[in-house]
């Protein structure tokens, strides 16, 4: 595996106000077109009981290697991104240490589950690369133990899949896992070729399923 520190960007709070809620994004300095683009980005908390956060797989429709989400840290460690190339070929960050605080309560109403938000920048213009950042209201819940200590067996209850549709296409899937925080919140970006439908799908482990979409318009 190749040094990534001179093309991947790896950005995370060297101390995290609140180790529930971390937020994180990594770029890649790579080209991305159908025969030379990042197809993977990896981000992994290597203190987490799951250490791999999420798996971003990306098409060349992305315009850009990005992406961004908030995350879960159950203590103060290390976070790296691994990007994997199109060729196959991968690369690694140079980990960023992120001192975590005894994560919070917390405490956001659920009655809004399920309820998506976009926000889009403005004005479009046709080939720009547009970043998006998304959110879905959504408990997240986080692996529970008895008083001996042991894990509780249930089916939890967690968003596990986004995927990011522009004009039909995929153009970006986040395949996430409990380490990721609650009311979870997916940046990404696309490149606008045309007017038409952008649409954000979010799966959840007990057949949730919530979208949210909007119309590209130019200016």
């Amino acid at each position: 595996m190749k040094d990534g520190a001179a093309s991947v960007k790896l950005e995370v709070p060297l101390i995290a106000e609140n180790g529930a809620v971390v937020p994180v994004s990594v770029s890649v300095d790579s080209p991305m077109t159908p025969t030379n683009y990042v197809k993977h980005i990896y981000v992994v908390a290597d203190k987490n009981r799951i250490p791999v956060v999420t798996r971003v797989t990306l098409a060349p429709e992305a315009g850009r290697a990005f992406m961004g989400a908030n995350i879960r840290l159950g203590e103060s460690g290390d976070v790296r991104a691994i990007v994997e190339q199109s060729d196959g070929t991968s690369a690694a960050s140079s980990s960023a240490r992120s001192k975590s605080p005894s994560a919070a309560a917390e405490a956001e109403s659920m009655s809004d589950i399920g309820k998506v938000r976009l926000r889009i920048p403005s004005p479009i213009k046709p080939g720009d690369v547009v970043q998006v950042r998304s959110l879905v209201i959504h408990p997240m819940e986080r692996i529970e133990r008895d008083a001996q200590g042991k894990i509780i067996q249930k089916n939890y209850n967690y968003i596990n899949k986004v995927t990011v549709t522009y004009l039909g296409k995929t153009v970006a899937v986040f395949d996430t896992t409990q380490s990721v925080a609650e009311n979870p919140f997916f940046s990404f970006t696309f490149k606008a070729t045309d007017p038409g439908q952008l649409k954000v799908e979010f799966l959840d482990t007990t057949g949730g399923r919530y979208e949210g979409t909007a119309d590209i318009k130019f200016s």
